[in-house]
């Protein structure tokens, strides 16, 4: 018994760390798309020191580790809404906040 629930175990993580199993379960698809959007909106509207994040091109930063593109991501996420928090009302306005 012991040895079938081995086989069923290790037949498992070869499925889901040797396929692209993960990945589907991990949102990469959906991390990427955002990133398309970011990359989109251009760094135009943020302050200059992160213009250094759009020296890479497009298609070499969606071949980056996950890690590493969560990372740019937040990056500019973070940048684009420093610079819209006076006008969103979520970050001025306590009974939203709360």
């Amino acid at each position: 018994m012991l040895n079938l629930v081995y086989h069923l175990w290790t037949h498992r993580n070869s499925v889901l760390h040797e396929t692209q199993a993960l990945n589907a379960f991990s949102g990469v698809t959906t991390l990427r798309n955002s990133i398309i959007v970011e990359y989109a909106l251009g760094k135009s509207s943020l302050r200059r020191v992160y213009s250094r994040y759009f020296l890479v091109r497009l298609e070499a930063l969606l071949q980056k580790q996950m890690d590493q593109l969560k990372q740019w991501f937040l990056v500019i996420r973070s940048g684009r809404e420093a610079i819209h928090a006076s006008t969103n009302p979520f970050s001025t306005n306590a009974a939203l906040r709360n």
